[in-house]
């Protein structure tokens, strides 16, 4: 189906050169809802691309584009691929130039709010069991940068 934001998206493309069909017909993975999940837009499109040529990729980018949506679709697929055996996901518990400081709560509690756009990906991915029985086994962990050093 065509919607007006994606035929904007379709007119810009064309406008840059580009090819839609090679963008909007890149399924990554298809979700627990049923729903596909594949890029949007061109620089979604190199994003998993870099993804899936590279060990390591850095996402840069604004706020709401879909780098940590679409980097746990590829983690999923590739767990479900069988090309790894867990999925770590971490961010920072902090924006840049913040501090947790005395918030109410443990130390997830606090940081919760920084990790629940990584749940809210992995539950559009997997469905709720399968995502709690991934989490309960340790298949997928969430944990703050700060306590990544040293894994």
């Amino acid at each position: 189906e065509l919607d007006d934001v994606t035929l904007g998206r379709v007119i810009q493309m064309v406008q840059a050169d580009e090819r839609p069909s090679e963008v909007l017909t890149h399924q990554v993975l298809r979700g627990s809802r049923g729903r596909h999940v594949r890029p949007k837009t061109s620089g979604q499109k190199r994003y998993v691309d870099a993804i899936e040529r590279n060990v390591i990729t850095f996402g840069i980018g604004p706020a709401g584009t879909g780098k940590s949506w679409l980097a746990m679709a590829m983690a999923v697929k590739a767990l479900q691929a069988k090309e790894v055996q867990r999925i770590i996901l971490t961010r920072p518990a902090v924006e840049a130039g913040e501090r947790l400081g005395f918030l109410p709560g443990d130390l997830m509690a606090k940081i919760d709010p920084y990790l629940r756009p990584l749940y809210d990906a992995l539950y559009d991915m997997i469905d709720t069991d399968g995502a709690q029985k991934l989490l309960e086994r340790g298949v997928v962990e969430v944990a703050p940068l700060a306590f990544m050093r040293g894994r």
